[in-house]
């Protein structure tokens, strides 16, 4: 389906009755992308991991004699049978600075159509998630929700979408979410000449999606530093200076209540960005507690979620929020010295610190 980009896979379902054609033009109006192809060998900006696609013929377990599709940047791995084509694509979408993976499967008489999307910001449920972008997108259609099972024991639903006053399905996806990633999954045959949406038995579309492997991405970005540090400063009697960083997934306990200056909430998956601080002599771990983190203009700061020690390094992690952009810090202590970290262009990148007063 169109969920924010899908090609108009049943528009041509229904050009003959005046409703139809109206379904169809809002499903092709909500899908408007901007497509960047990215092969059989795509490298991505990110500044620890690299996006790949692969089509070449792998004999796993699962299915000897299938090809292989992995992409690590948003988190999915599957096989799919030899004689599909397939073609792996980024699209953006109309939300700014967000962009989606888009796979197709093909064969002469079937379709599959992978999405993956990066906007569940709120950890929503997939039924809640596609709930909040029918009523986002104002769909003229009926909805409807059907349990399907697990997806890599993950809890998956069906979206069901009706042409408006008919009892007419015209599209079925089936989805999940994962983190920040909700992923898509539709299926169409040929009947009667026409694209439709297969049924939800559908063998093919069972067996591909028992192969599914699905993680999040362990670091989205990350920098390291080596002398000269670009900050360095004193607590207590201890030298400390920043080796490094970066912005990725921690997980944590089942049902832990994790916080952020945004809200609180329950995952298994948790984004966090994480300092990486050189320790140098006289270092205790109650110094690294008074590095806050600024949260609004008016000052308000919050303490590391979590402390991690090893030899030398003492890693100072803070939960953040899944769209932030810009995260600012204090070293507090004597020197106090403020400094700043963004993505831009693809990469965390760091500001010069000032010192507060």
């Amino acid at each position: 389906m169109n969920r924010r980009g899908f090609a108009p896979l049943f528009a041509v379902v229904a050009i003959a009755a005046l409703l139809a054609v109206a379904a169809a033009a809002y499903w092709y109006w909500r899908g408007s992308v901007k497509k960047t192809d990215v092969g059989n060998a795509a490298a991505l900006d990110r500044a620890s991991s690299t996006a790949q696609v692969s089509s070449t013929p792998q004999s796993l377990s699962a299915h000897p004699g299938w090809k292989t599709f992995s992409n690590d940047q948003y988190g999915l791995t599957f096989q799919y049978p030899p004689d599909w084509t397939m073609d792996a694509s980024i699209v953006s979408t109309a939300m700014p600075g967000e962009s989606d993976l888009l796979v197709s499967l093909d064969q002469p008489t079937k379709r599959m159509t992978i999405r993956v999307m990066p906007n569940n910001f709120s950890h929503l449920s997939m039924e809640e998630w596609w709930k909040n972008e029918d009523a986002t997108f104002n769909s003229p259609s009926g909805n409807a929700y059907e349990p399907y099972g697990t997806v890599d024991g993950i809890p998956a639903e069906w979206h069901i979408i009706f042409f408006p006053q008919t009892a007419d399905v015209a599209g079925r996806e089936l989805g999940f979410t994962k983190g920040k990633f909700a992923y898509d999954v539709t299926m169409e045959t040929i009947n009667d000449q026409r694209w439709g949406p297969a049924d939800p038995n559908n063998q093919d579309l069972s067996a591909i999606l028992q192969t599914f492997a699905v993680t999040l991405p362990p670091q989205l970005y990350a920098v390291d530093y080596h002398y000269p540090y670009p900050l360095e400063w004193k607590a207590g009697s201890a030298d400390l200076f920043l080796t490094g960083a970066f912005i990725g997934y921690r997980t944590i306990s089942s049902g832990t209540l994790s916080h952020t200056a945004e809200g609180s909430y329950k995952s298994e998956d948790v984004l966090a960005l994480t300092l990486s601080i050189g320790t140098g002599k006289n270092a205790t771990s109650g110094l690294f507690t008074s590095i806050k983190r600024i949260t609004d203009e008016s000052g308000d700061e919050v303490p590391p979620d979590m402390l991690i020690s090893a030899s030398d390094t003492q890693e100072v992690v803070y939960f953040v929020p899944e769209d932030g952009q810009e995260f600012l810090f204090r070293t507090g202590g004597a020197s106090n010295k403020y400094f700043l970290f963004k993505i831009e262009d693809g990469s965390l990148k760091f500001d010069a610190p000032s010192t507060g007063g």
